[in-house]
């Protein structure tokens, strides 16, 4: 067996213990699966995803578009196999941990740091809290890493479709790839997309109140309510985005993506905390990138994730993996 063929086995293998973990989390907890944080909604959708949908098209066909159909013919289609709502709901979670394990794994420079990345809350979030994110982000990392351009556009632009937040994401292509066509890099390349990002903010709410996405009312109302943005948070990207800016022109003009992940995130942590969540779209990319790093620049970053790392694993411990997550 040839040793590419094999280090992808072991991944797979690795990738599907993580994710049975967090399809069973309810159980290796004993804790009741509808009790954790917004499970009753992700079983609804699985019990009735024909209808919300039909909720949604007798506003509007925009209303329809723009409030994640994917999702919901996903639920259809595995729910149609499952039989059970709360099997389908397992199942979604399952899907998305496998492939952000895999991915991890696959991509980080080591094992270890691939589990260190896997257990900070800004990526496994995905498959205890925001499910719908997890299972957007899938298919998301699933193009992002593949080599057939094709493919990479049908499963980065079905994401959207999953959970509207993929989007930031795209969007963040997209100005990535006009800043190459003009030849803008370094710094002016963060600048223009910070003043971008600005924009993309302000108008976010009204775009999205025309379009009648469901996320609008919700983040907006929840404007100084308690969310994913911490301050904890924003001392660890403020340092990593310090990291990866000081570890040399090459790795920064390779790596203005996940800049760009780092930059969105703080600005959205002063201007309007809610939109920050949308930094669980893009850690595992951005974390998976700095396992990259060279040097001085990669001590710094392991010692960050490693920080991370024993602040969960204590939280964990201290009050039991799901503390964050009770309904």
């Amino acid at each position: 067996m040839k040793k590419a063929t094999l280090s992808a086995l072991v991944c797979l293998f690795l990738a599907a213990i993580y994710a049975i973990i967090f399809a069973n989390v309810d159980l290796l907890s004993n804790v009741n699966f509808a009790d954790i944080l917004d499970r009753r909604n992700y079983i609804y959708y699985a019990e009735a995803p024909l209808d919300i949908l039909d909720v949604h098209l007798q506003k509007s066909i925009l209303s329809a578009i723009f409030n994640e159909p994917g999702f919901l013919f996903i639920n259809w289609i595995v729910g149609s196999v499952a039989g059970d709502a709360v099997a389908t709901v397992r199942a979604l979670i399952f899907f998305s941990a496998s492939v952000g394990g895999y991915f991890a794994f696959r991509k980080a420079r080591n094992f270890l740091i691939a589990f260190a990345i896997l257990l900070v809350p800004f990526v496994f979030a995905n498959y205890v809290l925001s499910l719908r994110q997890g299972v957007a982000l899938a298919f998301f990392l699933i193009g992002w890493y593949c080599a057939n351009r094709r493919y990479k556009i049908l499963f980065m632009g079905f994401a959207p479709f999953v959970h509207i937040s993929f989007l930031v994401p795209l969007t963040f292509i997209s100005i990535l790839y006009f800043s190459k066509k003009i030849k803008i890099s370094g710094y002016y390349n963060m600048a223009l997309f910070s003043i971008v990002c600005l924009f993309l903010i302000s108008l976010a709410q009204y775009v999205g109140s025309y379009l009648q996405i469901r996320q609008t009312e919700g983040y907006y109302s929840e404007f100084g309510a308690d969310s994913i943005a911490t301050g904890l948070g924003l001392f660890f990207w403020v340092g990593l985005l310090a990291i990866f800016l000081t570890a040399g022109r090459q790795f920064v003009e390779s790596n203005m993506f996940s800049i760009y992940c780092i930059v969105f995130y703080i600005i959205c942590y002063i201007i309007f905390p809610p939109f920050s969540r949308t930094m669980q779209n893009h850690a595992l990319i951005v974390l998976v990138a700095g396992s990259a790093l060279r040097g001085g620049s990669r001590t710094a970053f392991n010692l960050s994730i490693g920080a991370v790392f024993v602040f969960t694993c204590i939280g964990i411990v201290e009050r039991g993996f799901l503390y964050s997550f009770y309904a």
